[in-house]
């Protein structure tokens, strides 16, 4: 049975009938926890008189509809990190086989120009080849995040939400956005991931000179 669990207040500048019951990047309260993700169990839209284009927003949620879309969201995140690295990966094998191609053509020339163009594009290639085994090698560790694992606490695979910023903790890939809502993918070899491993929500970490609040980890 459903209850009634979260409610939120947000700024909009729209009449309430025309709102879509989809508010990514808004901050809200579920049982006393500040969560900041995106929620589409609607029951009510209310204005509030006191103050110009304010609404509060009741969401009415179980606890099981809350973990699936948290472990939706985590799916996306791995599904979206997989297709960065297959495409890396792609684009390094690509550049290795253009160099070794290049260096053949060369292969027994006699001229000094030639001989010097060919070991540069040796050198390319190897270069290349090594980008290509540590693509690889990090393919193999994110296929070792679990998806469907429910993470109490910031491990390998988990969602981190703070009040600064969003991470998924797997391997380094940069900025990674799911319905307009940026998470960082980062490794568990990153100097942000050691200052906040093993924290849960509601906790806080430091992290050059800032002090995030950890609103939810999953």
């Amino acid at each position: 049975m459903s209850r009634l669990i979260a409610a939120a207040i947000y700024y909009v500048d729209v009449a309430p009938e025309f709102l879509v019951p989809v508010y990514a990047g808004k901050q809200y309260l579920v049982e006393g926890k500040l969560f900041a993700r995106p929620i589409r169990a609607v029951t009510s839209v209310e204005s509030c008189s006191e103050v110009p284009h304010v609404l509060i927003i009741k969401f009415c949620l179980t606890p099981g509809n809350m973990l699936t879309q948290e472990l939706e969201l985590k799916k996306r995140l791995l599904q979206e990190s997989s297709k960065i690295l297959t495409l890396q990966i792609q684009a390094a094998k690509e550049a290795m086989d253009d160099a070794q191609e290049s260096a053949n053509e060369h292969q027994g020339a006699m001229e000094d120009r030639f001989e010097s163009f060919r070991e540069a594009c040796q050198i390319q290639r190897d270069m290349y080849a090594r980008q290509l085994d540590e693509l690889i090698t990090t393919m193999g560790m994110l296929k070792r995040v679990n998806a469907t694992k429910q993470n109490s606490e910031i491990t390998l695979g988990a969602v981190v939400m703070t009040e600064l910023q969003n991470y998924f903790i797997g391997v380094s890939l940069g900025e990674i956005k799911i319905d307009g809502e940026s998470f960082f993918a980062i490794s568990g070899m990153s100097p942000i991931y050691k200052a906040m491993a093993g924290k849960t929500s509601g906790d806080t970490f430091s992290f050059r000179g800032k002090e995030y609040k950890i609103s939810q980890v999953f």
